[in-house]
């Protein structure tokens, strides 16, 4: 039973990265894939994720600051309200 199992999350895995490659292939085809994988830490999978995340329209964010903002890339603080205390790592 487990060999059996154990073939089919082989067969699952390989299938995503057939999946994965075949995402990366059509974004890349994207007019703004070079724009959107040009920003560190975004590549083909989550570029295509990014897209219809944004609707598109990337000149509705202002700055390419406001742009990595929203794609998590930027270390931004993501606080509510004003908080001046000293932030440390865990």
């Amino acid at each position: 039973m487990i060999y059996t199992v154990a073939k089919e999350v082989i067969a699952f895995n390989e299938l995503i990265a057939q999946i994965g490659k075949l995402i990366a292939a059509r974004f890349g085809e994207h007019e703004l894939a070079k724009v959107i994988s040009s920003m560190p830490g975004i590549g083909p999978l989550l570029g295509a994720e990014f897209l219809p995340a944004t609707a598109d329209e990337m000149g509705r964010f202002g700055s390419s600051d406001r742009l990595a903002s929203f794609a998590g890339v930027a270390p931004v603080p993501r606080d509510s309200g004003n908080c001046r205390r000293t932030r440390k790592r865990a």
